[in-house]
């Protein structure tokens, strides 16, 4: 075989497994638009901020990532079981706006950073999926802000580990106030207009006793109220 064939042959190679792996990620999918390839964080980070990008492939091991955000209507997906995102030490990792999916992935943070949460800048978070997903890091969802409705469905996330004792916002309810769980869903808008909806199956926390898991509107738990300083 000429060295023209054998590079023949390699492209036609690589190019199999790139469509096996899209093929593998689109079954029991619709898609307006084909799968993007993502190999290194620096491609993540770059292609979260194209326009036309929609649905996110990522293989391998990525690590260093910085924090980025999953503009509307964006996916993130992992292209084999083992794809797994490592965030910088100290920061948090993946913000979701509206309409967003994470799918097939592992997302490492800092234990005591947010290895997802969400955009509170937006009107509404649409129809937010976490699908088979582990994380070391909190999943933090808030209804705040500007945003006044939305979905969740979590069809298997486990939080390996997670340490929210610095987060700043306590629920506080019966007297009491409590450290927000390592998933938090808390819809924090007082208005009963606002209104989050969530189905969650699969969803597991930690590796000891206890669940971890905070789940609330405002109507049971409001922010912990302001302390001042007497002069």
């Amino acid at each position: 075989m000429n060295r023209y064939a054998k590079v023949l042959t390699a492209s036609a190679l690589a190019y199999t497994a790139q469509a096996s792996i899209a093929a593998k990620w689109a079954k029991g999918m619709t898609m307006s638009t084909p799968p993007q390839l993502i190999t290194t964080a620096e491609q993540l980070v770059a292609t979260t901020e194209e326009a036309r990008a929609r649905h996110l492939l990522v293989r391998g091991n990525l690590v260093d990532v910085p924090s980025f955000r999953l503009a509307p209507g964006q996916t993130l997906t992992g292209a084999v079981d083992n794809a797994s995102i490592s965030f910088v030490k100290g920061v948090d990792g993946l913000q979701l706006s509206t309409n967003n999916e994470v799918r097939s992935v592992h997302l490492e943070a800092s234990a005591d950073r947010r290895a997802i949460f969400n955009d509170t800048g937006v009107e509404s978070l649409g129809r937010i999926r976490l699908i088979r997903i582990t994380t070391v890091g909190q999943v933090l969802l808030l209804a705040r802000d500007t945003v006044r409705s939305g979905h969740v469905e979590v069809d298997g996330l486990d939080i390996v580990a997670a340490d929210t004792r610095a987060q700043r916002d306590l629920p506080y309810g019966f007297g009491v106030s409590v450290i927000q769980g390592a998933f938090t869903l808390w819809n924090m808008q007082t208005d009963e207009s606002a209104v989050i909806s969530a189905r969650l199956k699969g969803l597991s926390t930690g590796r000891a006793s206890g669940s971890g898991i905070f789940v609330s509107g405002a109507g049971l738990f409001q922010r912990r109220p302001a302390i001042s300083a007497a002069a």
